[in-house]
């Protein structure tokens, strides 16, 4: 099994910017390892006068394969850009921020990777339950319009299957990511109410996870909060990186229906 390099720590690189408009930027950029070979990199522009976080660009990231996150906050732009080196020995990262084109305030840095001395597989990775409980995490942004992390527990391969709420299932990385990108920007300002395993199994190189999901967000431009809840069964399987869901099914029977209900119309 391929072994992932577990880096040591948060790193975090603070900068200010200079004053535009009679205000100051204070600038700040963290770079920490994610699941399966991916970084997760998050900015904060902030207004030194007043402590208001103006924008909070996030981006991941995998080593060899740079990224950028564009935020927007009214006539401000804030730009991340951020490449890791192959072998995780060093980031750079660039956060700009931009007024009418120009640019008012900047930091690039370069970071030098920590490495424990001895080579691990991510933790988040090593059993079923701990991807669970990562995917327990990730559905919390997911409910907030982000899809990142809960994308970075799924397989990758051909054989990937997604069955949400919002539509039929589909099959393969590359509708399954969609798909996920989809739903995640039907929600926003969401939070958890609690999740309930109703049974788990694991044998071999697969587990299996039921559960009941409850949360309670905005959806679909709605400007109210809804309760949200799913009956969710997630399969995971042990492939090179570690495990990972290789199917999740979600949908919204949570509580008895009548026969009638499963006629269509």
């Amino acid at each position: 099994m391929r072994r992932v390099l577990a880096v040591a720590g948060l790193l975090m690189l603070s900068a200010y910017g200079f004053a535009a408009d009679r205000s100051s930027f204070g600038l700040e950029v963290s770079l920490r390892p994610g699941q399966a070979g991916f970084y997760v990199c998050e900015g904060q522009v902030k207004n030194l006068e007043s402590g208001e976080v103006i924008s909070a660009p996030r981006v991941t990231v995998k080593a060899g394969a740079p990224a950028t996150a564009k935020t927007t906050s009214g006539d401000l732009v804030s730009v991340l850009k951020v490449s890791v080196e192959p072998g995780a020995s060093m980031g750079t990262t660039e956060l700009t921020v931009s007024k009418a084109g120009k640019v008012v305030a900047s930091q690039k840095t370069a970071l030098q990777l920590r490495r424990k001395d001895t080579m691990m597989m991510n933790s988040l990775q090593a059993s079923p339950q701990a991807v669970m409980e990562e995917s327990h995490r990730a559905w919390a942004e997911f409910v907030n319009g982000r899809s990142e992390r809960a994308k970075a527990l799924f397989s990758k391969q051909d054989d990937v299957s997604l069955g949400n709420p919002f539509g039929p299932f589909v099959r393969g990385w590359k509708d399954a990511e969609a798909t996920m990108d989809r739903a995640a920007a039907i929600y926003k300002d969401g939070e958890v109410v609690g999740f309930e395993t109703v049974s788990a199994y694991s044998a071999g190189e697969l587990a299996c996870y039921v559960e009941n999901e409850r949360y309670r967000a905005k959806i679909g431009g709605e400007p109210e909060r809804s309760l949200v809840a799913l009956r969710v069964t997630t399969v995971l399987r042990r492939e090179d990186e570690g495990w990972k869901i290789v199917h999740r099914h979600a949908d919204p029977i949570t509580t008895q229906r009548p026969a009638k209900s499963v006629i269509q119309d």
